[in-house]
């Protein structure tokens, strides 16, 4: 499993990175440079996903897919 991290303070960021070295469970750390298009497409698809769970949940409504083409 992959996780994406954001971490901002480099005195915190460096001990991070220490400390999951020494996890024997952790297999890989890289460091990878998005681009703003990258991270504008992550929140964009952090927000769908926040949106369909409420929807799940019946907080939100979907349109339909005739509701959708009635608007066109």
């Amino acid at each position: 499993m992959n996780y994406i991290l954001t971490l901002n303070d480099n005195k915190k960021r460096f001990f991070f990175l220490q400390l999951m070295k020494q996890l024997d469970f952790i297999e890989d750390i890289k460091e990878v440079k998005l681009s703003a298009n990258q991270l504008q497409f992550i929140n964009d698809f952090e927000e769908s996903i926040k949106y369909l769970k409420l929807a799940e949940q019946g907080k939100k409504n979907f349109k339909t897919a005739q509701q959708l083409l009635n608007e066109l």
